[in-house]
């Protein structure tokens, strides 16, 4: 691959100097590398160079800026071509990318599928570029993608999956007129719909298969409406994802649950929360993945139904943030664990006697994550999880995770005991192991 030392024009002399690089480095490459990567990712550079050879300073952050962008010109100059790209400028305000790709348009001529963590200002003059891309996922520091979000959508003929975070939301009525058979996914994070006054664009995503809501404000029933009145063809959504203080969950989830496979609830308000789960008893069958958070004492019954009534789960995850809330749950999970599941998140605050009732009626798991939130009883609880993987040997990996905020004197006791259970499992990171939703989107 030509080497950023290899390079000899003008406007790499400045910024070889800034990198203090002096020495050319030169030999002759099998073929030219650039032209082959189809992929660029600044946060992974980032990530690297601190971790490796830096500190999170002002210099530090000048220094990595610099680094992306000469990666960027490298790759531009030798004719690269890319497929995907993930670029984030929040923060960084000298990681500025509008100039290269306006005097380097095939560049990103061909891409595919777009990241952007950048102002308004950046993603409009990205987007007058290219119309290929067909995944896009743009999250802007400036709460204000409202005035261009419609004419950003238009401009994609091709797309098929939209992500927006940290937004307010204001859509055309014709904003997704365009896309009735291609648009099939929409995830909005943080975002504001307050100021809407209408939702009517909704009833041209006839395709949507798949739908995420995560801490939005604004969402209720007059929003789904659009979506209730899709007749013709039935509304087919396989993977619903809701988080936060949201209502009118209970009509859709009735609508789609003949279709729905994949669910993430995770429901601030009580009333609207009852409701949905009684929804997906009643209206949901062929679930594969459900996770379920912030629930208490009295949606167990509620929950134990949701799991006996889909008989095909093979992803299950039980959470509940607050260390306050006990593991009440475990005491009757493992008699209704369907025989199809295969992987299993608790995320609880455990009581060892809870896990211990429940490892006694569970028997094929391949996959167990636990995350504790209790600080007391770990050797006991360590115990009990030594004893199930080495007397069941159903379980193939487990992870085990504790918050941050623990004594690093019972971090320490952890990893002794890990090492006592690695012999009969094979342990995992926890968070390096975790099937997420979004996972299951089919990408084209």
């Amino acid at each position: 691959m030509g080497s950023i030392t290899d390079v000899s024009s003008p406007e790499f002399e400045e910024d070889k100097a800034k990198l203090r690089i002096t020495t050319n480095l030169s030999f002759s490459p099998l073929f030219n590398y650039p032209k082959f990567i189809k992929v660029l990712n600044t946060n992974k550079v980032k990530s690297h160079i601190f971790d490796r050879v830096i500190s999170y300073t002002k210099e530090g952050y000048e220094f990595v800026n610099l680094v992306c962008i000469s990666l960027y010109k490298l790759f531009i100059i030798h004719n690269a071509s890319l497929n995907e790209l993930f670029v984030n400028t929040i923060h960084h305000r000298s990681l500025s990318i509008s100039e290269l790709n306006l005097n380097n348009p095939t560049f990103i001529s061909n891409i595919k599928k777009v990241t952007l963590y950048s102002s308004t200002g950046e993603i409009q003059s990205f987007f007058t570029l290219t119309s290929s891309i067909k995944h896009l996922n743009i999250h802007v520091d400036e709460f204000e993608l409202s005035e261009i979000l419609s004419d950003l959508i238009q401009s994609l003929p091709q797309l098929l999956t939209l992500s927006t975070q940290y937004s307010n939301v204001s859509l055309s009525n014709a904003a997704f007129k365009s896309y009735p058979n291609s648009l099939t996914s929409i995830k909005f994070t943080f975002c504001d719909f307050l100021n809407v006054s209408s939702f009517d664009d909704f009833k041209y995503l006839t395709q949507l298969r798949s739908l995420q809501f995560i801490y939005c404000k604004g969402i209720n029933t007059q929003f789904f409406q659009p979506l209730l009145d899709i007749s013709t063809p039935p509304l087919e959504i396989k993977t619903l994802k809701v988080v936060g203080m949201i209502e009118g969950i209970t009509l859709l989830l009735q609508k789609i649950g003949p279709y729905l496979e994949h669910l993430e609830l995770n429901l601030t308000n009580v009333l609207e929360k009852n409701k949905a789960f009684e929804s997906v008893v009643n209206y949901c069958n062929k679930i594969k993945y459900l996770c379920v958070g912030n629930f208490d004492d009295g949606n167990i019954l509620q929950l134990y139904n949701m799991i006996t009534h889909n008989k095909h789960i093979k992803y299950l995850t039980i959470g509940n943030d607050d260390a306050r809330r006990k593991s009440n749950i475990l005491e009757g999970l493992g008699q209704i664990l369907p025989n199809s599941l295969k992987y299993l998140i608790l995320s609880l605050a455990i009581d060892p006697i809870h896990l211990n009732i429940f490892f006694d009626h569970c028997h094929h798991i391949d996959i167990l994550l636990i995350k504790n939130l209790n600080r007391n009883d770990i050797d006991i609880t360590f115990k009990y999880l030594k004893n199930f993987v080495k007397e069941k040997k159903g379980v193939k990996n487990l992870a085990y995770y504790v918050n941050d905020i623990f004594e690093p004197l019972i971090h320490q006791k952890l990893e002794q005991m890990a090492c006592e259970i690695q012999p009969f499992v094979k342990m995992k990171d926890f968070y390096e192991s975790i099937v997420d939703i979004s996972d299951f989107e089919i990408s084209c």
